[in-house]
């Protein structure tokens, strides 16, 4: 998958994530609770990735956004592993006390990571 590919999925998806939550913050009987804080984290890095996605760049510049996305996915996912327990967390960066949501940020920067592994190359069709 091209790191294109990767940021438009990514990013439509964390859009929609945080439009939802919005409107249904309490998921799967109580499995996944989206506050408004996680909420607008995902809308902000879904249009961020959507924007990055869809930009006139070449394939170069694709990969270090893809690169960016995913830095900050890993660096919410475990952080909201790392803070949400603990008592000094008055920064308000993390408010994700929800495991699955700490499991989706860690997925998604994995898979954004694997996109840079994939050189990118034309498709040559043979007849």
């Amino acid at each position: 998958m091209s790191p294109k590919l990767f940021l438009q999925i990514s990013g439509a998806f964390l859009l929609a994530l945080g439009l939802i939550g919005f409107v249904f913050p309490v998921m799967l009987d109580g499995l996944v609770v989206l506050s408004d804080t996680q909420n607008v984290v995902h809308i902000f890095l879904g249009l961020v990735a959507l924007i990055l996605g869809s930009a006139e760049w070449h394939g170069q510049e694709k990969r270090w956004a893809a690169a960016i996305i995913a830095t900050i996915a890993l660096f919410y996912g475990v952080m909201g592993f790392v803070w949400s327990e603990n008592p000094l967390n008055v920064t308000g960066l993390t408010d994700f006390e929800d495991p699955i949501d700490n499991v989706l940020y860690i997925i998604i920067a994995l898979w954004g990571f694997a996109t840079l592994l994939v050189k990118e190359q034309g498709v040559q069709l043979h007849r």
